[in-house]
C-alpha cells in the first residue's frame, strides 16, 4: 500500500481502470506492474477504480503502464486501464 507522500526522486501516477474484469484481474495488474523497469509501488486497493504507481522519474511512462495493465486486464475481460491527467495522493484511511 501506498502512503499518501512520495519519497525523493519519484512520482506518482495514477490509472483510471474501468470495466467488469478490472476487480477479477486486480492481482495480475499489481504483478505485471511491478515487473516494470523503475516501478517502485503499486496500490490498487485506495482509490476504487484506480490504479496508485509510485515510479522512479524518467524510468518509466504513464502509457508504459496503462499499456502492460491493459494487455493483462484486456485478455478476455473487459477493463481498460487509462492514465490520468492529475495525480491521486489519496492518504490510506486511519
Amino acid at each position: 500500500m501506498l502512503i499518501g507522500t512520495v519519497e525523493a526522486g519519484s512520482s506518482r501516477i495514477a490509472l483510471s481502470v474501468t470495466g467488469a474484469g478490472c476487480d477479477r484481474q486486480r492481482s495480475a495488474m499489481e504483478a505485471a506492474l511491478k515487473q516494470l523497469p523503475g516501478v517502485r509501488a503499486v496500490d490498487s486497493r485506495t482509490v476504487p477504480g484506480h490504479v496508485l504507481i509510485d515510479v522512479e522519474e524518467g524510468r518509466v511512462t504513464a502509457a508504459d503502464l496503462a499499456a502492460a495493465v491493459n494487455e493483462i486486464a484486456g485478455q478476455g475481460n473487459s477493463c481498460l486501464a487509462e492514465a490520468m491527467q492529475s495525480c491521486i495522493t489519496a492518504e490510506p484511511p486511519q
